[in-house]
């Protein structure tokens, strides 16, 4: 009979990441084995949930005394699950007035994606739905994005409000396609009166500076 260590972790490997694993069995380790009557040894392991889609490879080593030993040599398909976390946007743009929004796509899944940005075909008011604000006044500065696995893409989205928008907020949907899934995101725009402010100088004549003019700017 021979007395064979499991092992209690192994590391597969892909092109693109590796990943020890604890391995559990319904056996105590070591088993012991005999000559004449085989050992069912039933084994499991569980993947992390960011673990990177691939294929892998491992090697799981049986171990006894010398010469008694034993290689299993695996084979494992990480299936790619894409995922993307996205906030919307919501911003305050005055009338007449141009401004650039960020979009951020963080990579929650297990696979770099790649993500396609479809812009609203316009903001309609939350209030009063004949007043909004056209979709050719929308811009999306990237798309697609590419977001690598656990990191981030972006994308600006750039809104003019015509000067003679009414003060109201207006909103419409993002939407944002990778692989077969789509995510609508929300872009909200409150419109506002411009302001101005004019600083005054100071105009200093010296004492014989009479009848005469003097320029400033302000």
């Amino acid at each position: 009979s021979l007395s064979v260590a499991l092992p209690s972790s192994v590391t597969f490997t892909s092109s693109q990441a590796s990943q020890a694993l604890t391995i559990t069995y319904n056996q105590a380790s070591p088993v012991l084995v005999t000559n004449t009557t085989p050992v069912a040894v039933n084994y499991q392991f569980t993947l992390p949930s960011n673990m990177r889609a691939g294929t892998y490879n491992a090697i799981f080593t049986f171990s006894s005394v010398a010469p008694h030993s034993d290689q299993l040599n695996f084979t494992l398909n990480v299936n790619a699950v894409p995922s993307l976390s996205i906030a919307n946007i919501t911003a305050t743009i005055a009338q007449g007035q141009v401004q650039a929004n960020t979009l951020t796509l963080s990579n929650t899944g297990n696979s770099d994606i790649t993500a396609t940005i479809t812009k609203p075909a316009q903001l309609v008011s939350t209030t009063n739905p004949t007043n909004t604000i056209p979709g050719a006044n929308i811009n999306i500065g990237t798309s697609p994005v590419n977001v690598p696995f656990q990191s981030s893409g972006t994308s600006a989205i750039t809104v003019t409000v015509p000067a003679a928008t009414p003060l109201e907020t207006y909103e419409g949907d993002i939407v944002v396609t990778f692989g077969s899934q789509t995510k609508n995101v929300k872009l909200r725009v409150t419109v506002a009166a411009p302001s101005y402010s004019l600083n005054t100088g100071t105009v200093t004549f010296s004492t014989t500076a009479r009848n005469q003019s003097i320029t400033t700017t302000f």
